[in-house]
Protein backbone atom coordinates (compact mmCIF):
# COMPACT_ATOMS: atom_id res chain seq x y z
CA UNK A 1 0.00 0.00 0.00
CA UNK A 2 2.82 2.25 1.04
CA UNK A 3 4.46 1.64 -2.54
CA UNK A 4 1.62 2.25 -4.58
CA UNK A 5 0.76 4.97 -2.29
CA UNK A 6 4.63 6.32 -3.79
CA UNK A 7 3.80 6.12 -7.13
CA UNK A 8 0.96 8.46 -6.84
CA UNK A 9 2.97 10.95 -5.28
CA UNK A 10 5.58 10.18 -8.19
CA UNK A 11 3.45 10.81 -11.05
CA UNK A 12 2.75 14.17 -9.44
CA UNK A 13 5.80 15.03 -10.08
CA UNK A 14 6.45 16.68 -13.19
CA UNK A 15 10.07 17.36 -12.40
CA UNK A 16 11.76 14.91 -9.86
CA UNK A 17 14.29 16.31 -7.91
CA UNK A 18 18.13 15.39 -8.97
CA UNK A 19 21.18 17.21 -8.09
CA UNK A 20 20.56 15.51 -4.48
CA UNK A 21 22.20 12.30 -6.03
CA UNK A 22 25.52 13.94 -6.25
CA UNK A 23 25.96 14.76 -2.75
CA UNK A 24 27.54 12.33 -0.99
CA UNK A 25 25.68 10.18 1.75
CA UNK A 26 23.09 7.80 2.59
CA UNK A 27 19.33 8.71 1.76
CA UNK A 28 16.89 5.64 0.62
CA UNK A 29 13.87 7.35 2.30
CA UNK A 30 12.64 9.31 -0.50
CA UNK A 31 9.55 7.80 -0.63
CA UNK A 32 8.78 8.95 3.13
CA UNK A 33 9.93 12.79 2.77
CA UNK A 34 8.06 12.79 -0.49
CA UNK A 35 4.89 11.68 1.20
CA UNK A 36 5.29 13.91 3.63
CA UNK A 37 6.10 16.95 1.69
CA UNK A 38 2.93 16.43 -0.94
CA UNK A 39 0.44 15.11 1.95
CA UNK A 40 1.44 16.08 5.43
CA UNK A 41 3.13 19.46 5.62
CA UNK A 42 1.67 22.52 4.86
CA UNK A 43 2.64 25.93 3.88
CA UNK A 44 4.76 27.59 6.79
CA UNK A 45 4.37 23.99 8.09
CA UNK A 46 8.50 23.53 10.11
CA UNK A 47 10.21 20.74 9.56
CA UNK A 48 13.60 19.78 11.31
CA UNK A 49 16.00 16.88 10.65
CA UNK A 50 18.62 15.75 13.23
CA UNK A 51 22.12 14.48 11.92
CA UNK A 52 22.08 15.27 8.16
CA UNK A 53 25.78 15.14 7.22
CA UNK A 54 26.11 17.16 3.97
CA UNK A 55 22.76 17.33 3.43
CA UNK A 56 21.71 14.79 0.74
CA UNK A 57 18.35 14.39 2.06
CA UNK A 58 17.29 17.88 2.66
CA UNK A 59 18.29 18.81 -0.41
CA UNK A 60 15.65 16.50 -1.78
CA UNK A 61 12.80 17.52 0.24
CA UNK A 62 13.82 21.04 -0.41
CA UNK A 63 14.59 20.33 -4.13
CA UNK A 64 10.84 18.76 -3.61
CA UNK A 65 9.08 21.89 -1.99
CA UNK A 66 10.52 23.97 -4.92
CA UNK A 67 8.95 22.71 -7.38
CA UNK A 68 5.66 22.36 -5.52
CA UNK A 69 6.30 25.66 -4.71
CA UNK A 70 5.68 25.06 -0.74
CA UNK A 71 7.11 27.11 1.90
CA UNK A 72 7.51 24.93 4.31
CA UNK A 73 10.48 26.10 6.99
CA UNK A 74 13.22 23.29 7.09
CA UNK A 75 15.79 22.90 9.58
CA UNK A 76 19.46 20.90 9.52
CA UNK A 77 21.16 20.41 12.71
CA UNK A 78 24.36 18.91 12.82
CA UNK A 79 27.88 19.25 14.85
CA UNK A 80 29.78 17.99 11.74
CA UNK A 81 31.72 16.05 14.16
CA UNK A 82 32.25 12.87 15.39
CA UNK A 83 30.63 13.17 19.22
CA UNK A 84 33.52 10.91 20.86
CA UNK A 85 36.42 13.15 19.07
CA UNK A 86 35.16 16.06 20.96
CA UNK A 87 36.67 14.07 24.02
CA UNK A 88 39.23 12.03 22.95
CA UNK A 89 40.82 14.64 20.18
CA UNK A 90 39.19 18.02 20.30
CA UNK A 91 41.26 19.15 17.50
CA UNK A 92 39.51 16.85 15.03
CA UNK A 93 36.07 18.32 15.99
CA UNK A 94 36.80 21.72 14.24
CA UNK A 95 38.84 20.79 11.53
CA UNK A 96 36.00 18.03 10.43
CA UNK A 97 33.57 20.96 11.25
CA UNK A 98 34.97 23.16 8.68
CA UNK A 99 35.26 20.73 6.12
CA UNK A 100 31.99 18.96 6.31
CA UNK A 101 29.95 22.26 6.97
CA UNK A 102 31.85 23.99 3.84
CA UNK A 103 30.97 20.89 1.67
CA UNK A 104 26.95 20.67 2.92
CA UNK A 105 26.60 24.43 2.28
CA UNK A 106 28.58 24.19 -1.02
CA UNK A 107 26.27 21.30 -2.37
CA UNK A 108 23.16 22.95 -1.21
CA UNK A 109 23.67 26.01 -2.76
CA UNK A 110 24.73 24.59 -6.24
CA UNK A 111 21.48 22.73 -6.30
CA UNK A 112 19.81 26.49 -5.53
CA UNK A 113 18.16 25.33 -2.59
CA UNK A 114 20.23 27.26 0.64
CA UNK A 115 17.77 29.63 0.63
CA UNK A 116 14.79 27.18 1.84
CA UNK A 117 17.08 25.70 4.44
CA UNK A 118 18.52 26.92 7.78
CA UNK A 119 21.42 24.97 9.13
CA UNK A 120 22.22 24.90 12.71
CA UNK A 121 25.91 23.89 14.24
CA UNK A 122 25.12 22.72 17.59
CA UNK A 123 24.68 19.77 19.48
CA UNK A 124 20.82 18.35 18.69
CA UNK A 125 19.57 19.03 22.59
CA UNK A 126 21.16 22.71 22.76
CA UNK A 127 19.56 23.47 19.21
CA UNK A 128 16.35 21.69 20.66
CA UNK A 129 16.47 24.76 22.85
CA UNK A 130 15.64 27.39 20.32
CA UNK A 131 12.14 25.88 19.05
CA UNK A 132 8.93 26.50 21.86
CA UNK A 133 7.10 23.72 22.73
CA UNK A 134 4.38 22.20 20.37
CA UNK A 135 5.77 24.60 17.64
CA UNK A 136 7.42 21.83 14.93
CA UNK A 137 5.64 19.75 12.48
CA UNK A 138 7.80 16.85 11.73
CA UNK A 139 11.01 16.22 13.22
CA UNK A 140 13.43 13.02 11.51
CA UNK A 141 15.94 12.09 13.80
CA UNK A 142 19.09 10.40 12.21
CA UNK A 143 21.97 12.06 14.71
CA UNK A 144 24.20 9.46 17.02
CA UNK A 145 23.49 6.12 17.48
CA UNK A 146 24.25 6.13 21.00
CA UNK A 147 22.31 5.25 23.90
CA UNK A 148 22.41 7.89 26.35
CA UNK A 149 22.52 10.77 23.07
CA UNK A 150 19.26 8.74 21.43
CA UNK A 151 17.13 9.29 24.92
CA UNK A 152 18.44 12.45 25.24
CA UNK A 153 17.34 13.15 21.35
CA UNK A 154 13.67 11.93 22.15
CA UNK A 155 13.17 13.74 25.55
CA UNK A 156 14.51 17.21 23.73
CA UNK A 157 12.49 17.13 20.69
CA UNK A 158 9.09 15.23 21.48
CA UNK A 159 7.79 18.66 23.45
CA UNK A 160 8.90 20.69 20.18
CA UNK A 161 6.19 18.70 18.14
CA UNK A 162 2.79 19.96 17.76
CA UNK A 163 -0.09 17.94 18.42
CA UNK A 164 -1.10 15.61 15.32
CA UNK A 165 2.28 16.47 14.35
CA UNK A 166 5.25 13.59 12.95
CA UNK A 167 8.28 11.84 14.95
CA UNK A 168 10.26 9.79 12.38
CA UNK A 169 14.04 8.13 12.78
CA UNK A 170 16.42 6.36 10.80
CA UNK A 171 17.92 2.67 11.73
CA UNK A 172 14.88 1.62 13.38
CA UNK A 173 16.48 -2.30 12.54
CA UNK A 174 20.15 -1.19 12.38
CA UNK A 175 20.46 -1.56 16.03
CA UNK A 176 17.95 1.19 17.54
CA UNK A 177 14.60 -1.02 17.59
CA UNK A 178 15.10 -2.55 21.11
CA UNK A 179 15.55 1.35 22.85
CA UNK A 180 12.87 3.00 20.70
CA UNK A 181 10.71 0.50 21.34
CA UNK A 182 11.41 0.35 25.12
CA UNK A 183 11.53 4.61 25.38
CA UNK A 184 7.51 4.71 23.59
CA UNK A 185 6.30 1.96 25.43
CA UNK A 186 7.42 3.10 28.73
CA UNK A 187 7.50 7.13 28.52
CA UNK A 188 4.88 7.11 26.24
CA UNK A 189 2.44 4.32 25.88
CA UNK A 190 2.59 4.21 22.46
CA UNK A 191 3.82 1.57 20.12
CA UNK A 192 6.23 2.00 16.98
CA UNK A 193 5.04 2.35 13.84
CA UNK A 194 7.23 0.74 10.60
CA UNK A 195 7.88 2.54 7.41
CA UNK A 196 7.89 -0.15 4.83
CA UNK A 197 9.14 -0.95 2.14
CA UNK A 198 12.21 -1.57 4.69
CA UNK A 199 12.71 -1.74 8.06
CA UNK A 200 14.98 1.10 9.08
CA UNK A 201 12.01 3.80 9.76
CA UNK A 202 9.64 4.29 11.78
Amino acid sequence: ENRLEYIKNINKIEKMPTFYKEIEGWFDFENLYTDLLLNKLSNNSIFVEIGILKGKSLCYLAELAKEFNKNIKIFGVDIFANELDKITEPYKVVKNQFNLYSECLSYLSNAKVLDRISIIVLFSEDAAKLFTNNSIDCVFLDGSHIEDIVIKDLDCWIPKIKVGGYLCGHDYRGGLQPLIDKYFNEKLGQKVIEIPPHSFLW
